[in-house]
């Protein structure tokens, strides 16, 4: 008997439950009230449930092709998959603008917001990442057929027609405190990055070319992974606030025991980790018989370091860097306990006010800011890796 794929179907089976189990919509009469939810199957119904079962039907029908086909024919049914998968969440997302803009027109204050359904059937975006895993030859590939995957959504967003959804609401609410929020977290990411660069790079070399140092900075640096983000947030106000109150040019300086610096201090020792890992890593894949050809054409100790090992070991540290971008993104989150300020602050005061919408508008952007960096650096990988060819290259340059 002739297989299919077991991932497909599993997370076929999963949207399946998600489409008639789980409320897709969520209406409540005013902002305060918790939603009621509203399933496709009992409270929607009509059109939406004709089209949304022929979809799914032809989306199991194209998962239900065997595995064991002829290589045509399963570019053919990964091709259907992407396409049904992208089909269904488009009409979704239109479903939901459309299905608010009605219940608006009937009552002023309803809310009308996205169900737990809505968001399982977001389970259509991991299908049609494995359907394009053996399509697409490079992350270039990947990465455009992402964009339109979501193209329609980018379309729907662009003609306002989620004005009347409830995270939208909370958007037009609390968009200059969005707009800082984006500020603030990408100014906390960035400087987090420029000092983690320069530090981790500086101590990958030194762990590189000295084993001993080198043991002793992973050892302390895992050490240092294992304490829970808040304790070490909050182990940095005592000092920092000390040394304010002992140097008051700090804090003319803009240095406080809350508020960025400790963010930022935290969130570096968090990030140095991975980022020496993968310098100390990406050096010690250096070919020795390359380093010894670049002795022998009488490079210097610093011109074979930068021309030959950070050349063939940059896709390594840039993997490593992917890494540290990501977990900064979502670590700065918490920050915002300790004054830090980001989308955490608009998460933290959706939660204590019980406003799913504004903890969405909170985290949302950061889920969005964290693939984009991902598939930016999985790019830079890719162009950056090298091959025979360029190996050699690089060494005649270096001559």
């Amino acid at each position: 008997m002739k297989r299919v794929n077991a991932v497909q179907l599993t997370l076929t089976v999963l949207v399946w439950g998600a489409l008639f189990v789980l409320p897709l919509m969520g209406m409540a009469p005013n902002r305060i009230l918790t939603p009621k939810g509203l399933s496709l199957w009992s409270d929607i119904g009509g059109t939406p449930l004709v089209v949304m079962l022929i979809l799914g039907v032809l989306l199991t029908l194209s998962v239900l092709l065997p595995a064991k086909l002829s290589a045509q024919a399963k570019k053919l049914s990964n091709g259907l998959i992407y396409f049904f998968s992208a089909a269904i969440v488009a009409y979704l997302f239109w479903l939901a603008g459309d299905f608010a803009a009605s219940q608006v027109e009937l009552s002023a204050r309803v809310r009308c917001s996205f169900g737990a359904g809505f968001w399982a059937l977001l389970l259509l975006w991991l299908m049609s990442i494995e359907a394009v895993r053996p399509l697409a030859k490079t992350p270039l590939v990947s990465t455009l057929m992402a964009v339109i995957f979501w193209l329609p959504l980018m379309v729907l967003v662009s003609q306002s027609h989620f004005q009347y959804l409830s995270l939208f609401i909370e958007y037009r609410a609390n968009k200059s405190a969005f707009d800082n929020a984006f500020f603030v977290h990408s100014q906390i990411v960035l400087i987090t990055l420029v000092l983690t660069i320069v530090i981790g790079l500086w101590l990958g070399i030194r762990s590189y070319r000295s084993p001993r140092f080198g043991r002793a900075c992973l050892s302390t640096l895992s050490i240092l992974q294992t304490v829970p983000s808040i304790a070490l947030f909050g182990l940095l106000l005592a000092p920092l606030s000390y040394l304010t109150k002992k140097l008051p040019f700090l804090s003319e300086l803009g240095i406080s025991g809350i508020g960025m610096t400790p963010a930022i201090i935290a969130l570096l020792l968090y990030s140095l980790l991975p980022m020496v890992r993968s310098t100390q890593t990406g050096l010690k894949q250096v070919s020795p018989l390359m380093l010894e050809a670049a002795y022998g054409m009488g490079m210097s100790r610093f011109q074979c370091l930068w021309k030959v090992h950070f050349r063939l070991a940059l896709p390594v540290i840039l993997s490593g860097l992917r890494i540290t971008t990501v977990q900064a993104i979502g670590l700065t989150m918490v920050a915002a306990l300790i004054g830090a300020g980001g989308f955490g602050a608009i998460m933290f005061r959706g939660l204590s006010g019980s406003a799913i919408d504004l903890v969405l508008l909170g985290v949302i952007p950061v889920v969005i800011m964290a693939a984009a960096a991902d598939t930016f650096f999985k790019m830079l990988v890719h162009l950056t890796e090298p091959s025979p060819k360029s190996e050699a290259a690089t060494l005649a340059q270096g001559g």
